[in-house]
């Protein structure tokens, strides 16, 4: 029968063990939520950049919308294929 100092020294090493195990788990659960957040972070960045491209061509986009569908454009266009008015000679 294990005496009393045998038996408290299984209950500190079990005890270590357990702290030990816990702390590793505990660091690796920290270590694989900061590469999430660091990926999450990279993700929101390309997709900001993303958004702030497509925002610019809209813009483009817009201006040309307005230029191609503005009276000189349509004027100039109709000259370029042979189309005068009727005052022109």
């Amino acid at each position: 029968m294990p005496n009393k100092q045998e038996k408290a020294k299984r209950i500190i090493v079990g005890g270590t063990v357990a702290g030990v195990l816990l702390i590793m788990f505990l660091i690796i659960t920290i270590v694989i939520q900061a590469a999430q957040i660091f990926i999450k972070q990279a993700e929101r960045d390309r997709l900001q950049n993303e958004y702030e491209m497509l925002v610019q061509q809209y813009e483009n986009a817009k201006d040309d919308l307005e230029y191609y569908s503005s009276d000189f454009y349509l004027e100039q266009l109709a000259y370029e294929y042979g189309y005068r008015y009727p005052s022109d000679k």
